[in-house]
């Protein structure tokens, strides 16, 4: 019997995880959820699969999922999602590099059970900053094609700025050196490389994750409210481009 692949899309946040979720889910060997592991949240994701609740509810009403002794809870969640769908290749869900941080032990429960890791990045520091002040500007992280999209534009605060791009980066290269520490298996994935070379970079994730390739396209019902670069969407540029001349950042803001 053929061995069933656990994987998580790990990951931070505007860095299109969402939409590479709702894209895998899209196959028919593979289930593949949103956030299980995000505290307090007890809703179903409106994109991937649904048919397991969160570790939240899962835990009840009476503790948070961040209680003290609950990594054996975590290992039997994580076991029950992928029983759950025996029919399914693969099975895996996205993973915030915070919440590795909410939940103490669950990374080494996922090396445990032999998961392989997407680890989905974004070269652009720059858009991933301005998309998420964007998205939290509006209380909205992601939309449905159909759905209006309001004008998208933001003044950015450049006093906190070369700071913020500094640390998105540093923890994006201290997951790196965590997974290589591991020594688990991992396929990094950049953002702007699925937006230009779709097909192809998903056809590298199948390959990963040992799932034959789909007869059809993979699709998602999950739209990019943001061009590519959403650097493009700042209203102050001229002023971004002074705070960041003379730093590694300065090509990002031309």
């Amino acid at each position: 019997m053929r061995r069933q692949t656990i994987f998580v899309v790990l990951t931070t946040q505007r860095s299109g995880s969402g939409w590479l979720v709702d894209l895998l889910d899209d196959h028919p060997a593979i289930a593949s959820y949103a956030e299980m592991f995000r505290v307090t949240d007890m809703t179903v994701s409106d994109y991937g699969a649904t048919a397991v609740p969160r570790f939240e509810v899962m835990v009840g009403q009476r503790a948070f999922s961040t209680a003290p002794g609950l990594v054996v809870r975590r290992h039997a969640y994580v076991r029950g999602l992928a029983r759950a769908h025996p029919e399914a290749l693969a099975v895996g869900f996205k993973l915030m590099y915070d919440q590795t941080r909410d939940h103490p032990g669950l990374m080494s429960i996922l090396a445990l059970t032999r998961a392989r890791f997407i680890h989905l990045v974004r070269r652009d520091t720059l858009s991933a900053v301005v998309s998420f002040d964007i998205a939290s500007d509006r209380d909205r992280w992601h939309y449905h094609a159909g759905q209006p999209i309001p004008p998208l534009r933001v003044r950015m605060d450049t006093k906190s700025l070369l700071e913020r791009l500094q640390r998105r980066d540093t923890e994006v290269e201290r997951f790196r050196r965590r997974l290589a520490r591991m020594r688990v298996a991992v396929h990094e994935v950049a953002y702007e490389d699925l937006v230009a070379r779709r097909e192809e970079t998903l056809s590298e994730v199948l390959e990963f994750l040992g799932v034959p390739q789909p007869t059809l396209p993979l699709r998602s019902s999950l739209v990019r409210p943001t061009p590519a670069r959403a650097a493009d969407l700042v209203e102050n540029k001229a002023d971004i481009r002074a705070a960041l001349a003379g730093t590694p950042y300065a090509e990002l803001a031309r």
